[in-house]
């Protein structure tokens, strides 16, 4: 049992429940080790408290004598879709997990050409983005405006933004 849907950075809880073949609770009468893994590439997906700082040792959950289940955490960073598998004996069951990304957290200037610009010369195209805690694509709730400012040195007196490749269209000239 848990949250099929998640938002990048939640920590979750998750519940592996042992049933008889009527599929009712069923408690386990000796140590019983429970294999998790996932086909997520994260490193530390399953935690033992609900704060997800301390991962799961081996990955394994430990159910005592006379309890019908076992509770573990996870926390997924990266956006996408993911199994969550728990195994015991020769008894397995899978559950889908869909990780969102989280609120906007940082603004992303990237471009896919060089990162030097040389004066006089158009350069980029550049593109501006957002991206959660994590790392993960997202988009705003609500419009932005954007100021540029020319931190370059004295001898630069201005440089500009526009709207097409050529540098033809759309300038913005920004002082020094």
């Amino acid at each position: 049992d848990g949250k099929a849907a998640l938002v990048s950075g939640e920590c979750a809880k998750y519940t592996v429940v042992m049933r008889n073949t009527s599929s009712e609770d069923a408690e386990v009468h000796a140590d019983t080790s429970v294999a998790l893994s996932s086909d997520s590439s994260q490193s530390s997906l399953f935690y033992s408290s609900d704060l997800c700082s301390t991962p799961l040792p081996s990955q394994t959950l430990l159910l005592t004598p006379e309890v019908t289940s076992g509770t573990f955490w996870v926390r997924s960073t990266t956006v996408g879709t993911f199994s969550l598998n728990a195994t015991t004996f020769n008894l397995s069951t899978a559950f889908t997990v869909s990780t969102s990304a989280g609120t906007s957290a940082i603004l992303v200037l990237s471009s896919a050409g060089s990162p030097s610009i040389t004066q006089g010369v158009c350069a980029g195209p550049y593109s501006i983005g957002v991206q959660d805690a994590f790392g993960n694509s997202t988009v705003l709730p609500t419009s932005l405006s954007l100021g540029f400012r020319n931190t370059a040195t004295a001898s630069v007196a201005s440089f500009g933004a526009f709207s097409d490749n050529a540098c033809l269209n759309g300038a913005v000239a920004i002082p020094a």
